[in-house]
């Protein structure tokens, strides 16, 4: 096995012809962060977990790049106050970023949207945070969740 880091920002290929770019990611930067883009087919899947809003090179990138289904953060629960605002999204901050993302048409009503990465101590339980999200036209990702896009 030969282990390489992914340049930012440049798409590598994949034998099954998928391509995954690694874009910046708002988290410590000792971690090596990135989010995801994996596009196959002409489908597009962002996956977002371990980082607060999305840094502008990572914005500008995803910029009017339509996304079929978007993977985000939402470490902390539906409550302000959290002093991992600087690595982590909570609800608040989703219901913030969601309609900004929808404006620049990186998501849009077809796009689905789950909420993953949850500190189960900093939500609800799962059935009041799906529901949460659901108002929100997202929604929370379980173990075991198969999606089709």
């Amino acid at each position: 096995v030969e282990i390489k880091r992914m340049p930012l920002y440049t798409p590598c290929e994949l034998p099954n012809g998928a391509k995954i770019t690694g874009m910046r990611a708002n988290h410590d930067e000792n971690a090596c962060p990135q989010h995801l883009l994996i596009e196959k087919n002409s489908k597009s899947i962002f996956y977002g977990c371990d980082g607060a809003w999305l840094l502008n090179t990572t914005y500008y990138h995803l910029n009017r790049r339509k996304l079929d289904l978007a993977v985000l953060d939402c470490t902390m629960g539906d409550y302000d106050g959290d002093y991992r605002i600087g690595e982590h999204n909570s609800m608040q901050m989703l219901r913030v970023m969601l309609p900004s993302l929808k404006t620049v048409e990186i998501i849009d009503d077809h796009t689905k949207v789950y909420f993953s990465h949850l500190a189960p101590s900093l939500h609800a339980p799962h059935k009041e945070t799906e529901k949460i999200a659901n108002q929100m036209g997202a929604s929370v990702a379980y173990d075991g969740l198969e999606l089709e896009i």
